[in-house]
């Protein structure tokens, strides 16, 4: 109890039409893994025809598994159309 089990944590960025390719729909696939989560969640929207950006936090068990939900990441943005940024630093 009060032993945070998702010790590696990641930050990235997701740029196009969030709220009409279903931004819930994206965080449930990182969500229901079991192994990784999406922790913090900021959104920003300039208009409702226009791209928003949004910060996602994902934390995780393992290094291995934040690679598998990086990899779920890179597969939503493919198929939704969005532009995936990630860091260039190590994952903390």
């Amino acid at each position: 109890i009060g032993r945070d089990r998702l010790l590696y944590r990641r930050t990235v960025i997701l740029i196009g039409h969030l709220m009409h390719t279903d931004l819930s729909d994206t965080v449930d696939r990182i969500d229901t893994t079991g192994y990784a989560e999406v922790s913090e969640l900021a959104m920003s929207m300039p208009a409702i025809n226009e791209r928003s950006s949004s910060r996602i936090t994902i934390k995780s068990v393992t290094r291995q598994d934040m690679e598998k939900a990086i990899t779920i990441l890179r597969t939503v943005a493919s198929e939704k159309d969005l532009l995936l940024i990630e860091p260039l630093e190590e994952m903390a």
